[in-house]
């Protein structure tokens, strides 16, 4: 899967669009939202309900789409 987008595994950029798997907040599961800024280790996952203080481990979300494969950019 990352190979195909010319990525190493779990490599995120802003503006992806990423499914939280785990929670660790306020962000509940399932939560669907896009990758803000990155701190080295953790990144900021903006949702609908919460654009502040969301930082996960790339373990705790998923990658639903590339920055590359929206569309709306």
């Amino acid at each position: 899967k990352w190979s195909k987008i010319g990525r190493k595994v779990n490599e995120y950029k802003k503006g992806d669009i990423v499914r939280v798997k785990e929670c660790t907040g306020f962000v509940p599961v399932g939560s669907i939202g896009e990758i803000g800024e990155h701190d080295g280790e953790s990144y900021r996952v903006n949702t609908f309900e919460h654009t502040d203080g969301n930082w996960h481990m790339p373990f705790r979300f998923e990658l639903v789409t590339p920055v590359e494969a929206r569309f709306d950019r």
